[in-house]
């Protein structure tokens, strides 16, 4: 459920990955206009301004409104404010829930299933907010066979 408008996410939704960004726009608009309200995204699929663009221009001509939407996004847990004596993840999990989206965690082991629920007793201050929203740098690593090459002067490739 969605803890804004209480109602259920979408079974189906679009995947935004390698939608390539100068149909993205168009892509996510016609997806909306034909019933989507389920958009998966995230920061590393380096579209997210496109995403936006569309959805922006399907609330603009009327197709739906922001609360019709199930947008959801995820963060690397590389960044982390030590202060709070918390785990990166725990910190990124926290600053996605203060900005008021919902979050999806994966772990197989039991104590990182834990610590990751354990992320209402505490929050970012405004400037921990804007210092973790500052860190993008335009550097987008999703795929190996994309970056790894390039980054190690080795090719992985992604399926064995």
């Amino acid at each position: 459920m969605n803890s804004i408008t209480s109602l259920p996410i979408p079974s189906v939704g679009l995947g935004t990955w390698k939608i390539p960004l100068k149909q993205t726009s168009e892509v996510v608009f016609q997806s909306i206009k034909a019933g989507y309200r389920n958009l998966d995204c995230a920061c590393d699929y380096g579209n997210e301004a496109q995403v936006g663009d569309g959805i922006a221009r399907a609330i603009a001509e009327g197709v739906c409104s922001r609360e019709d939407l199930w947008v959801t996004s995820k963060l690397w847990n590389t960044y982390h404010a030590q202060e709070h004596e918390r785990s990166s993840a725990q910190v990124l999990l926290r600053w996605g829930i203060q900005r008021g989206t919902s979050v999806v965690v994966k772990s197989s082991q039991q104590h990182r299933l834990v610590e990751n629920l354990s992320v209402s007793d505490f929050d970012l201050s405004e400037d921990q907010m804007k210092a973790i929203c500052g860190l993008n740098q335009n550097r987008r690593f999703n795929d190996p066979g994309d970056f790894a090459e390039a980054a190690f002067n080795t090719f992985v490739p992604i399926y064995e």
